[in-house]
C-alpha cells in the first residue's frame, strides 16, 4: 500500500468536474457518497462568486476614488480663480461625506472577501493534495517520545494535523493535537461522531468563523492556566497594602488641609509606593499582562461565542460552550471584560490598582478559570469544525463503527489519509483475538510500512471521532503503540540497535494499561545479528501476543516468519511483492497471504 506525492500546482478549474475515486464507497455511517454534492465543485462555485465580488468591490472603489478627484480638483480650481465662490461650495466638501463612507465600506468589503478566497483556496489545496506546504504544521507539539505520534507522522510538515488543522484560535490547535495524541473512549468517539454529523453540512458556519474579525491569538486557555505568582496574597504583603492605600488617601487630603504638612508626608508616602512596586516589579508586570490578556481574550471569545449562539447548534451534541452563555453570564463578563482590558502594565500603577481594590487578585483569578473554561469549551468545538471540514471534504470516507468487545479491528478497503485519493492503493486487514498478529514480508517499497501507518493512522482518526479512510473499518478502543523510527545518537551514547531497543519497551508497557494495545512494529530488531533478531523476537511476540495485543510486524528477515508456526491461529504471514518487466521494478501494493517468495535489494 503505497502512494505517489501528487503536488503540481493546478488551476481550479481543471479539477471542477473531476469525481472521486472513491465515491461510489459505501458508508456505515449514513452518509451516502452518491448524494453529496462534490466539495470541490462547492468550493468552486463559492469562490467564483467571491472573486466576482470582489472586482465590484475594486470597480466601486476605483468609481468613488475618481469621483472625489474630479469633485477635488474641481473646488481647488474654483478657490484658485474665483476665492468668493467658497462660500457656495460648502454642499460640495459635504457632499464628499457619504463618498468616503462608500469608500471605506468598499475597501473593508473587500478585505472581508479576501479572507473568504483565501480559506476557500486552502480547502481545494487540501483536496488536491497541494495542502503540505501551507497551514499550521503543530510542530510545538512534537514529543519524539510519544507512542505512535511520530512515527504516524501525527504531528509535523506533512502530518495528520497539518491536514486536519483549520482552528484561529490557540485553544482550537491545543485540543485538536491533544485529540490526536490522546485516543478517547467510546462514550466520547460516539459523541464527536455526533457532533461532527451536526457541523458537517455548516459550510457557511465555518466560512464566518474563518473570516471573523477578532484577535483570535488572544484565545489561548494553556496561557491563562500559567497562573502569575501572588502578588499580595492572604498575608502581611495584602495588610501592610490597604494600610498603604489608607495613608496615601489621608496624606492626599492632608495637602488640602495643611499644605505644608501634607505635602512631605505625601513625598514620603509616594517614595514608599514606589519602592514597593520596584521591589515587586516583576510579579506586578505578569499580573498586569494576565490581567490584560484575560480582558482582550474574553472580548474576542464573546465575537466567537455570539457567532455560535445564531447557529441554533444542539448544546448537548456540539459543545459545552452555549451553557456559559446565559444572559446573565454575558452582562457580568462583559463588564469584567471592560475592565480588565484596560489593565495597566507598569508596576506603579498595578501596585496601586491592587490597593484601590484589595480582593482583585482572588476576582482575576476567579476570572481567569471561568476564562479558561470557556477557551477550552471553544477549542473544542473549532476542533470538531476541523473534524467536520474533513468530513465534507471526503464524502466517501465513512464514520468507524466502535464495538465494544476489544481487542478487534477490521478494515474493508483500508487506505491511507495523507495519499491523495487517486493514488491510494487500498488492502483489508483483520485483527481479533483469533488472529493477534500478522507478519508483513516483502521487498524493498512494496508497501509494508505503508500498510502499518494506514492502520495506525485510520485507528487515530477512528478514535478521536473521524471519518476514516476506509470502505467500512469496525474496531474497540485501543492503545496504539508503534516502533518504526529509530535514531542513534552520538550526544547521549546510543546506539541504533539501543534506540530499537528502547522503543519496543515504550510499546510493551503499553501492555499494562487498561485498553487493548495495538502495536505496529517495523523491522523487528533491526540493527543486531539474525540468531539474536530471532531469540528477541520471539520474546517480544509471544509478551505481546499472552498480553491481549493485536498488530502488525514487518520484516526484511524471512527466518521471523517461521515464527507463526509457534504461535498457530493467533499469527499468520503475508507478503507484499514486485514484478520486474524489461528491468524496471513494478509494485501492485496489494498484499497477499503466505511469505514472500522473491527480493529486489540485488
Amino acid at each position: 500500500m503505497a502512494g505517489k506525492d501528487v503536488m503540481a500546482e493546478r488551476p481550479i478549474t481543471e479539477h471542477a468536474d473531476r469525481a472521486s475515486p472513491t465515491a461510489q464507497a459505501v458508508s456505515t455511517s449514513d452518509r451516502d457518497a452518491s448524494e453529496t454534492p462534490s466539495p470541490l465543485r462547492e468550493y468552486q462555485t463559492r469562490l467564483e462568486r467571491h472573486y466576482g465580488a470582489i472586482a465590484r468591490y475594486a470597480k466601486i472603489e476605483r468609481a468613488v476614488y475618481r469621483t472625489k478627484r474630479v469633485m477635488i480638483f474641481s473646488v481647488i480650481g474654483y478657490v484658485v480663480f474665483d476665492p468668493t465662490t467658497m462660500f457656495f461650495l460648502t454642499p460640495l466638501f459635504i457632499s464628499l461625506v457619504p463618498l468616503v463612507i462608500v469608500q471605506m465600506w468598499a475597501i473593508r468589503g473587500w478585505g472581508r472577501t479576501g479572507k473568504r478566497i483565501e480559506f476557500y483556496d486552502r480547502a481545494v489545496a487540501r483536496i488536491e493534495n497541494r495542502w503540505m506546504n501551507e497551514g499550521d504544521t503543530g510542530t510545538r507539539y512534537g514529543d519524539d517520545d510519544h507512542p505512535y505520534a511520530l512515527d504516524l507522522d501525527i504531528i509535523g510538515r506533512g502530518s495528520l494535523f497539518q491536514l486536519l488543522c483549520t482552528a484561529r484560535t490557540p485553544a482550537g490547535c491545543d485540543a485538536l493535537a491533544d485529540w490526536l495524541k490522546s485516543p478517547a473512549e467510546t462514550t466520547t468517539i460516539v459523541s464527536r461522531q455526533r457532533a461532527v454529523r451536526e457541523l458537517l453540512d455548516r459550510l457557511d458556519f465555518r466560512e464566518a468563523w474563518a473570516v471573523l474579525e477578532a484577535d483570535a491569538s488572544r484565545i489561548d486557555a494553556s496561557r491563562l492556566q500559567r497562573d502569575p505568582s501572588a502578588v499580595l496574597g492572604r498575608g502581611t504583603a495584602k495588610t501592610v497594602s490597604v494600610v498603604l492605600a489608607v495613608v496615601l488617601a489621608a496624606s492626599l487630603l492632608g495637602t488640602f488641609i495643611n499644605p505644608r504638612i501634607g505635602w512631605p508626608i505625601l513625598c514620603l508616602v509616594l517614595i514608599v509606593e514606589l519602592g514597593a512596586s520596584y521591589l515587586l516589579r516583576e510579579k506586578l508586570r505578569a499580573f498586569g499582562r494576565s490581567a490584560r490578556d484575560t480582558g482582550v481574550g474574553l472580548q474576542a471569545y464573546e465575537r466567537f461565542a455570539r457567532l455560535v449562539r445564531k447557529q441554533s447548534l444542539d448544546a448537548e451534541v456540539v459543545t459545552p460552550l452555549p451553557r456559559f452563555c446565559t444572559a446573565g453570564d454575558r452582562l457580568q463578563l462583559r463588564a469584567k471584560t471592560r475592565l480588565y482590558r484596560w489593565a495597566p502594565q507598569e508596576p506603579f500603577f498595578v501596585w496601586l490598582w491592587l490597593q484601590v481594590w484589595p480582593d482583585m487578585e482572588q476576582a482575576h483569578a476567579d476570572l481567569r478559570r471561568r476564562a479558561v473554561e470557556l477557551f477550552t469549551a471553544l477549542g473544542e468545538l473549532e476542533a470538531l469544525g476541523a473534524l467536520a471540514c474533513y468530513a465534507f471534504e471526503h464524502p466517501a470516507d465513512p464514520f468507524p463503527e466502535i464495538v465494544a468487545d476489544g481487542p478487534h479491528i477490521e478494515a474493508a478497503d483500508l487506505g491511507h489519509p495523507l495519499i491523495a485519493e487517486r493514488d491510494c492503493v487500498r488492502n483489508d486487514v483483520r485483527l481479533d483475538g483469533s488472529r493477534q498478529m500478522i507478519l508483513v514480508s516483502g521487498s524493498n517499497m512494496s508497501g509494508k510500512s505503508t500498510l502499518l501507518r494506514s492502520l495506525g493512522t485510520n485507528a487515530v482518526l477512528a478514535l478521536v471521532g473521524a471519518p476514516v479512510r476506509a470502505r467500512r473499518l469496525a474496531l474497540s478502543p485501543m492503545s496504539i503503540g508503534t516502533a518504526m523510527r529509530f535514531r542513534d545518537s552520538v550526544h547521549d551514547g546510543t546506539s541504533y540497535f539501543f534506540a530499537v531497543v528502547r522503543r519496543l519497551k515504550t510499546v510493551t508497557d503499553l501492555l499494562e494499561g487498561q485498553r487493548p494495545l495495538l502495536f505496529l512494529i517495523d523491522e523487528m530488531l533491526q540493527g543486531t545479528n539474525s540468531h539474536d533478531r530471532r531469540v528477541g523476537a520471539e520474546a517480544v511476540v509471544r509478551m505481546l501476543i499472552d498480553g491481549g495485543a493485536v498488530g502488525l510486524i514487518t520484516t526484511h528477515d524471512l527466518t521471523l516468519t517461521e515464527l507463526t508456526d509457534t504461535l498457530g491461529p493467533r499469527a499468520a504471514n503475508m507478503h507484499f511483492e514486485d514484478q520486474v518487466t524489461d528491468g524496471r521494478m513494478t509494485f501492485d501494493y496489494k498484499i497477499k497471504p503466505g511469505v514472500v517468495q522473491k527480493s529486489n535489494a540485488l
